[in-house]
Formats: C-alpha cells, structure tokens, sequence
C-alpha cells in the first residue's frame, strides 16, 4: 500500500481540481463561440428557406439576390438548403434548382475541392456533388475513381449512380478487380441502379480473366430487366455468353450463370442448360438452378423438381417447393406422382403442397 504525505494529498488534489476546473472553461468556451456561429447559421438557413421559395414561384432566373454579403458568411447554410430542396422537388422545379447549384459558383467550388490534399474535402465534394444532381458535375466524378482513397472512390460510384450517368458505367465495371468483396455490393446495386443500359457493358466483361469479377457481373446481370425476344441475334449472343460461365470451375459463378438463363425469356435452349446444374455437386449451384427451373415455367422440369423436394438440403428442397407453387395448377399432376415416391420427405412435401392448392380450390 503506497502512502502520501499530507504535502502530497494536497498537491495532487490541486492538481485533480486545476483539470476539472480546466475541462469546465474548455466546455463553456466552446460553448460561447460555437453559440454565435450556430446561430448565425440558422439566420441564414432560415433567410434562404425563404429566398428559394420565393425564387421558385418567379420566372426570373437571375442569381444577383444571392450573391449579396450574407451569402458569402453563409455559403454553406445556403448550399445547405438548395441540396435540401434539389433532392426533396422532382420536375422543373428541381431542374431550376439544379441550374442555381451552377450558376452560383457552388458546383465549381466542389470540383475545385476534389483536386484537395485533404482526403476528409474530397469525400465531403463529393458527397455534396452527388446531392446536387448535376450532370455537369459527371467529369470530376469520372476523375474521383481514380483518387488513391477507396473511399473517396466508392462515395464517386454512389454519386454517378445518382445523377444516372450511364458513361460512367464502363469505368465503374473496372473497379470490380480493386475492392474486397463486401465493397462489392456496393459497385454492383449501383450498375443495377442504371437499370438495362448496363446490360451490354456486363456482357462485353463476363469473359474477365478474374473470377471475380465474373461472379460479380453475374450476380448484377441477374437484377437487370433483359427484354431480347428469344431467337433475336441479341438474345442468342446473351443466352450464349451466359451458358459457357455454366461450365466455371467456380461454384458461385456456375450458380448466378444458371440463375441468369432462367431470367432471360423462355426458349427451346433454356430447360436443356439448366437440367445438367440440377445434378450439380454444389449445393448453392443446385438451389439457383431449381429457382432456375421456376422462373421459365418449362413443363419438362416438373419431374425434376418433384426429384429435388427429396434433396439432402433444405434450401434445394424449398428452391423446388415453390418452383412447384409458381406452376400453380399446371404441376398438381405431376405432383399427385410423387405421392408414390419412395422418400416419404418428397410425399410430404407433396402432400403439403396438394393440401395448398385444394385449399384455394375449396
């Protein structure tokens, strides 16, 4: 047990009460100066609350009212609340607003910011440039995904994204190869965010030398709306492409390749690629292929599905269950066959499913 002279208590509680009363100030003064600031602040989101309101129900679009000198104070409570109202107004009303984040010289200062040493700037620029909606703001955006941060970089993906910039797709599409997976999905729900229009850029990459990125193509290509009418040049070139990854030593590749055939619209084709990947030694392979087989509704699959209810894991056998329900009515004879199965798991999910469909019937 240490012990301290009187001498000592004394100093160290001198000590103790010089910090606290140190911490205190430290706290009050901060307080009285970020107390003018703030206030400051809301004076001026509150003024230029009022000026956009006002400048969307008039004609003129001169910018004159807002460069007087409280803008310059308060450009960031001014450009506070345009990104507000450009994200919350659709129409001409956004475009207009969009159009005031230009000519005031605030989209110029963003792009200006992105060239920044400071890392913390350019995420702040680009966050603020992806709220701004502006195509003009897509060519510092394409120079943002070359920036050393992947940060910076991804927050440049999400803001394409945003303001639908389908030149910046190719580009994007490239990063694949420099993320770690979980980054991934981000690239990815951003390419599905353009809807069609990334489809033939995902095809022109699928032959990627890295798995990878092939899987992560393919797993984007599954979210997209492909309307080719089956027998089309175009359609064939995709059903093509898309039935050679089939073969990928890759199990997760094999399976979004098998998932993506039963996507595409129904042909002759579709049934006889996707039958060899029911029998597959993956069982993720397996479960794509069986929801596969619900999706194209091809009447040659039923015996195969009623096979699968009886597969050793669960998630197949749920795959092939409602692969049967979305046949409706059409399946019940194939199904009132597997109630002689030799697995009693496959008649009682036959079972299960006859007791569906009688229900709706009765």
């Amino acid at each position: 047990m240490i012990n301290f002279s009187l001498n000592q208590l004394i100093i160290i509680n001198l000590w103790m009460a010089y910090l606290l009363i140190s911490l205190v100030i430290f706290i009050l003064l901060r307080r009285i100066l970020i107390t003018p600031y703030n206030l400051l602040y809301t004076i001026c989101f509150t003024h230029y609350s009022k000026f956009l309101s006002n400048y969307l129900k008039t004609k003129d679009n001169k910018t004159s009212r807002v460069t007087h000198p409280v803008f310059s104070i308060c450009r960031s409570a001014f450009e506070d609340v345009l990104l507000l109202q450009i994200n919350k107004l659709k129409g001409q009303k956004q475009k207009k607003l969009i159009e005031l984040y230009s000519s005031s010289g605030l989209l110029a200062r963003r792009l200006k910011e992105l060239e920044s040493s400071s890392v913390w700037r350019r995420r702040n620029a680009i966050d603020r440039l992806s709220r701004s909606r502006s195509h003009d703001a897509v060519t510092g955006l394409l120079m943002a995904l070359r920036d050393p941060d992947s940060a910076v970089k991804l927050i440049a993906v999400k803001a394409l994204g945003q303001v639908k910039a389908t030149r910046a797709i190719p580009f994007i599409i490239s990063l694949f190869k420099d993320f770690p997976e979980d980054k991934c999905v981000v690239i990815a729900n951003t390419l599905i965010g353009f809807g069609a229009s990334t489809a033939p850029y995902v095809l022109e990459n699928l032959f990627s030398t890295e798995e990878k990125v092939r899987y992560w193509l393919l797993r984007t290509l599954a979210e997209l709306p492909i309307r080719y009418h089956p027998g089309s040049q175009e359609y064939l070139r995709t059903f093509g492409r898309i039935e050679t990854l089939t073969q990928s030593v890759s199990p997760r590749a094999r399976a979004y390749a098998v998932f993506c055939l039963g996507q595409l619209p129904r042909s002759n084709q579709s049934f006889r690629s996707i039958l060899p990947l029911l029998s597959d030694r993956a069982v993720f392979v397996r479960q794509k292929a069986t929801e596969a087989c619900g999706n194209i509704l091809d009447k040659r699959s039923l015996p195969y599905l009623i096979e699968k209810l009886g597969d050793h894991d669960w998630d197949v056998a749920e795959a092939a269950q409602d692969a049967l329900f979305n046949f409706g009515r059409t399946a019940l004879r194939t199904v009132r066959k597997g109630l002689g199965s030799k697995k009693i798991i496959i008649r009682e999910h036959c079972k299960s499913i006859l007791s569906y469909f009688e229900g709706i019937h009765d």
